[in-house]
């Protein structure tokens, strides 16, 4: 056979070079983003207002009896340095102290008094 005997067109595309193409095409779907949601808590309201803490004083039994507020005081040795009043600090010897009247004034108060136990311990309270 002769290109003669096939038609024009046929000669036409087989003069031409043939390309192929092969295109894949997928869906692309996005990955899943997992989002968070945030939560709210809500909590009811207080009817009452939380009140501040205020610790007692501890109270000072001297042996004649006297009784004595303090609010900031140190011991350390055998004296007890009371800083209540900052500027007017003062030493006040154990001695001077009934420290059994003071320890059992102090519990029914519910106020801890701690003398230390050795001279290389130091009790504060602020």
């Amino acid at each position: 056979m002769a290109y003669a005997d096939f038609p024009e067109f046929y000669i036409a595309e087989a003069s031409q070079p043939q390309v192929v193409v092969l295109r894949e095409e997928r869906e692309q779907t996005p990955a899943a983003i997992s989002v968070v949601q945030p939560k709210l808590i809500e909590l009811p309201a207080s009817s009452e207002k939380p009140r501040p803490q205020v610790a007692l004083p501890t109270v000072l039994v001297w042996r004649s009896g006297q009784r004595e507020e303090v609010k900031q005081y140190a011991v350390n040795g055998s004296f007890l340095y009371d800083y209540t009043r900052p500027r007017a600090a003062r030493r006040i010897s154990l001695d001077d102290l009934d420290l059994g009247a003071t320890e059992f004034a102090n519990q029914q108060r519910g106020v801890q008094f701690l003398i230390p136990a050795s001279p290389s311990e130091v009790t504060v309270r602020f």
